[in-house]
């Protein structure tokens, strides 16, 4: 059977080095669980209750988001979880351990999303609502237009399914972009750039990306290692972000032997990454410029 996880660019550039292996699943009895991966059996992105990235989150979302996902959310702004389309087959993940799960409450594998709400002895109610969720803000609706539409309005929640682990990598066996209308084999230029930018992520030039292939190596055939600008703040020093597998560092622009380890190890070549830094400054001052803009239109408060 094949089964499908849907994520922004920005997620699936870490995911396709980490595997899948963060989620949140709310319960009608236990509060949120997590981590777990949520699938789908369907194709479409459409009814499974992710954002398109044109939302503007008020603070009580902005509250509930962070309160589900346990990760605070640094500005309004939402991101389109339906861009990428991570498909993987049933028979290479574990079946979930019903035994093990009623003995210690530890879960693992695979189940489907009604199963585990059933074994966790959730209501029918409470599965038709969570469907009901994914096209529908149920906190603002009258109780009696929610009856209404638990019988009417149909919903996907049974084509869901729960993963307790984590998915390697090495699993996918298709990721696609979501393009004109249809999902594409993704492909970094033509969807993971303009993914990233959008949310203030400035990768350097493709020629100048190629003009690193022989510093780093990929740590499988999704990731592309990047060096990108971003601004997170007026105050920000103009610099240039490495990153490679789990290892990420900064080079600044006015001083490229001025290096900064974020996670992970710095790469036994660093100095030639600094030469690099210093022989491409003009070019990357300009994509550090992009980056400051992209960081007004998030917080046009800070401008001026």
């Amino acid at each position: 059977m094949k089964l499908y996880h849907y994520t922004s660019v920005p997620l699936a550039r870490a995911i396709f080095v980490t595997g899948l292996r963060l989620g949140h699943l709310r319960t009608q009895h236990y509060g949120i669980i997590r981590p777990v991966v949520w699938f789908t059996t369907s194709t479409d992105a459409e009814g499974h209750g992710l954002w398109n990235g044109s939302e503007i989150l008020s603070a009580e979302q902005m509250a509930a988001a962070e309160r589900n996902s346990g990760i605070k959310s640094k500005n309004k702004y939402t991101q389109n979880k339906k861009a990428i389309r991570i498909e993987v087959d049933s028979r290479d993940l574990d079946k979930f351990d019903r035994e093990a799960f009623l003995k210690t409450g530890s879960a693992t594998g695979l189940i489907s999303y009604e199963k585990f709400s059933k074994l966790v002895q959730e209501s029918n109610d409470f599965r038709k609502q969570m469907g009901l969720s994914c096209y529908y803000d149920l906190g603002v609706l009258p109780k009696e237009e929610i009856f209404r539409l638990m019988k009417k309005k149909p919903t996907k929640e049974s084509t869901w399914y729960l993963h307790f682990g984590s998915v390697d990598v090495s699993l996918f066996s298709e990721v696609s972009a979501y393009e004109k209308g249809a999902f594409k084999t993704y492909d970094f230029e033509r969807h993971g750039r303009p993914g990233l930018i959008g949310v203030g992520i400035h990768p350097v030039s493709a020629e100048m990306l190629c003009s690193l292939e022989g510093y780093w190596l990929p740590k499988n055939p999704l990731e592309v290692p990047t060096a990108a600008c971003f601004c997170s703040g007026e105050a920000d020093r103009p610099n240039v972000e490495f990153t490679n597998g789990t290892n990420f560092w900064r080079i600044y622009l006015d001083d490229p032997r001025d290096i900064s380890s974020v996670t992970g190890e710095l790469p036994h070549n660093i100095s030639s990454f600094s030469e690099w830094v210093e022989k491409n400054k003009d070019a990357l001052l300009t994509t550090w410029n992009q980056a400051t803009a992209s960081y007004y239109y998030f917080f046009p408060k800070s401008e001026g």
